[in-house]
């Protein structure tokens, strides 16, 4: 089980990491299926890749609900780091979040299970990004 002075550390720089991350997302989301690079880096538990624990740090707040699939749920770590460092709430509802975490796509719920306002992205590898959806009702 790992404390709170365990974690590992969110952006060192938190203004410049957070203007560059949110920059390359919404380059990626204004060319859906081009890769943008996430120049920035923060700690990160161990089922989270540095480029998704980027864009949570960028994106996630208290009102942005998050679901994590089975293997980022295994242990609390995943989930702990995200509501000490973004204060969003880590939900079981897949149907009312607003971001999904999925570290095994080749166990991808289906995306109807989500409620239609889902952002979807791949990170191709730790440091980059592609946007393939953020239109809503993607799954209808």
């Amino acid at each position: 089980m790992t404390t709170v002075a365990e974690l590992p550390a969110g952006f060192a720089d938190k203004v410049l990491s957070a203007q560059s991350t949110f920059r390359s997302v919404m380059d990626a989301m204004a060319r859906p299926g081009s890769v943008q690079r996430i120049a920035s880096s923060a700690g990160t538990p161990a089922a989270m890749m540095r480029g998704t624990a980027a864009i949570a740090l960028t994106l996630f707040d208290h009102d942005t609900p998050i679901w994590l699939d089975s293997r980022m749920a295994e242990t609390s770590d995943a989930a702990k780091w995200l509501k000490f460092h973004t204060s969003a709430p880590v939900i079981a509802d897949s149907s009312i979040c607003s971001f999904a975490l999925i570290s095994d796509p080749g166990n991808l719920p289906a995306l109807d299970r989500f409620g239609g306002h889902l952002n979807v992205f791949r990170l191709a590898n730790d440091r980059d990004v592609a946007a393939f959806s953020r239109a809503h009702g993607i799954a209808r």
